[in-house]
């Protein structure tokens, strides 16, 4: 089959996880919740950014500008409601 195969261990620490983000926006306080999901954001983007230099050789100025955007929207949809 042509899907990821993970290592046992591999496996667990991923399932472990999967269980501690599910876990923690029930027992962490909202500022540490907010944390995790602008570091969740960054992580991505930085990832994506990581794919598109690192793979394809290409400078992307998109990123740049969406990330823009999307820290821009964010802020203005918190401080409306």
């Amino acid at each position: 089959m042509g899907g990821i195969q993970l290592s046992r261990g591999r496996a667990v620490v991923a399932a472990s996880l999967a269980m501690a983000l599910l876990i923690a926006p029930q027992v962490a306080g909202g500022y540490l919740v907010s944390l995790m999901c602008v570091l969740g954001i960054h992580l991505i983007a930085s990832a994506g950014l990581n794919i598109m230099t690192g793979y394809t050789g290409l400078i992307s100025l998109g990123h740049a500008a969406f990330m823009g955007v999307g820290c821009y929207t964010s802020a203005w949809l918190a401080q409306r409601g």
